[in-house]
């Protein structure tokens, strides 16, 4: 009579995996393709022929896949510890900021275009996640995770706001405004 085998202690088969596995989660994770390359410690050329399909079947591609997909864990790890919080609380602070601050107020809403009192609110968040994101450099992804919107809605605000700043009263208060974030009077 044989001894019962313990399903739990058979090796798992790995399924085979392929390059669009990781493209699927580094895109998804937000993380640039440089990055990676540079956290899985690879070759950037690895990285071209692993796109291609070139030696799919090489035992060592599947080895460089798993380590690929190893460093997407710890790059999203790194990014969870980066405690979205703390950017949440910066840009309440710099809201709140901004709100005691507004030297010019009528004119800046004529020149934003503002006319109701909701419209001043949303506006007010596009300079702030603007201010944030560039005088402060916090990428778009961290801000977009702790916000709980998507990348491309702060890249959309980045831009509009940035369209907004070829008129100068919008261009003089945002300056003010930086020197302010920065530390200046």
């Amino acid at each position: 009579m044989q001894p019962a085998t313990d399903q739990t202690a058979m090796p798992a088969r790995r399924r085979k995996l392929v390059f669009a596995d990781v493209e699927r989660r580094r895109r998804h994770a937000g993380l640039a393709a440089n990055a990676l390359i540079a956290a899985a410690r690879i070759n950037p050329r690895t990285w071209i022929l692993l796109q291609r399909g070139i030696g799919a079947d090489d035992p060592r591609r599947q080895n460089t896949l798993r380590r690929l997909l190893d460093a997407i864990d710890a790059l999203q790890a790194a990014q969870a510890a980066k405690a979205p919080s703390a950017i949440v609380a910066l840009v309440r602070v710099v809201e709140m900021m901004l709100r005691e601050r507004v030297e010019g107020r009528a004119e800046l809403e004529a020149a934003l275009g503002i006319r109701r009192r909701r419209q001043n609110a949303a506006r007010l968040r596009h300079l702030v996640i603007y201010l944030v994101a560039v005088e402060l450099e916090i990428s778009n992804a961290d801000i977009a995770r702790a916000l709980g919107i998507t990348r491309q809605a702060v890249k959309q605000v980045r831009d509009d706001v940035e369209g907004l700043r070829d008129r100068p009263i919008v261009d003089a208060w945002l300056d003010s405004m930086a020197v302010l974030i920065r530390g200046g009077v």
